[in-house]
């Protein structure tokens, strides 16, 4: 609801594909200043950007990194999760160049590193632009 400060809320299945979500990041076409993500992490079984507005609600938007649910447990299941169930941080303008070079977005979404395990993130970790 609009004017409700602080509540919590969900993007829900925003984006389908890799391309939606490092093309939302990059969205030159706005009119609005660019709002960058104060935290950017591949879970293993998702890729997330995470943001906040000026209110402090934050929204975690997300895509699959698996096509099939048994895929993703196969993942959950083996020794990159075990090592680190948390995710690493990645580089969100590294990767959005992988995706404009035509690096198979497949290939970007398996997590092939899983150190350093990343701290969590807020918000207020970020400094104001």
């Amino acid at each position: 609801m609009c004017g409700t400060r602080g509540t919590a809320r969900h993007a829900g299945e925003f984006a389908r594909a890799y391309n939606d979500l490092t093309l939302t990041y990059n969205n030159e076409e706005s009119p609005m200043p660019r709002i960058r993500p104060y935290w950017c992490l591949h879970h293993g079984i998702t890729v997330s950007m995470y943001y906040a507005d000026p209110d402090g609600n934050q929204m975690e938007f997300q895509v699959d990194a698996y096509p099939t649910v048994e895929a993703a447990n196969g993942f959950m299941k083996g020794p990159g999760f075990d090592a680190n169930p948390i995710g690493v941080e990645y580089d969100p303008d590294e990767l959005l160049q992988k995706v404009r070079s035509g690096v198979d977005t497949a290939t970007l979404l398996l997590r092939t590193g899983h150190l350093p395990v990343s701290p969590v993130r807020s918000w207020r970790d970020t400094p104001a632009a």
